[in-house]
């Protein structure tokens, strides 16, 4: 029985087939007007008029103000020798009782090292900020909401934190 099909058929195919699929995934959407938006539960505030952008862009210029409150003294703790650290989520460093069942547990173990997640994935901030330019575009979500008073704590423990930033997903 003779061969239909050789196998630099079959290569053809498939890279025609590879070729059609990354046109429809990456050129169609374009084509009818669709774009891939990441699903979220918020809405991002952004510029509407140009006068928006201009005072976005003029908050750029003038430094923020603080208060005192605001100004923390940054306290720096050794790298431990050997690191041996918990991952705490955004919403379980925002969350009082589990976040402190974890010092508890770090206390009473080896561990020394808390990891926080503090940017995830989709560019999201867990901690609320003040520059005008990140609050405008809606970049924070108040996961953490006293995040200078938990490292703060964590310090006080002699527990070495580590932020999280994910880069690319």
């Amino acid at each position: 029985m003779k061969r239909i099909f050789k196998k630099k058929h079959i290569a053809l195919a498939l890279s025609v087939f590879l070729f059609l699929s990354l046109g429809a995934y990456f050129v169609l959407p374009d084509f009818f007007g669709f774009k891939y938006v990441a699903e979220s539960n918020y809405e991002k505030p952004v510029p509407t008029t140009v006068k928006d952008t201009e005072q976005i862009e003029q908050a750029d210029e003038v430094p923020p103000v603080l208060s005192p409150e605001d100004l923390i003294v940054v306290t720096h703790l050794d790298t431990p020798i050997s690191l041996k650290a918990v991952y705490m989520s955004s919403w379980v460093a925002g969350s009082k009782s589990i976040r402190n069942n974890i010092i508890a547990m770090v206390k009473r173990t080896e561990l020394n090292a808390v990891v926080i997640d503090v940017k995830d994935y989709t560019g999201r901030l867990s901690f609320p900020v003040t520059d005008p330019l990140l609050v405008s575009v809606g970049s924070a979500e108040k996961r953490i909401p006293d995040i200078k008073s938990f490292i703060k704590e964590l310090h006080d423990n002699n527990i070495y934190a580590i932020a999280r930033i994910a880069t690319f997903q």
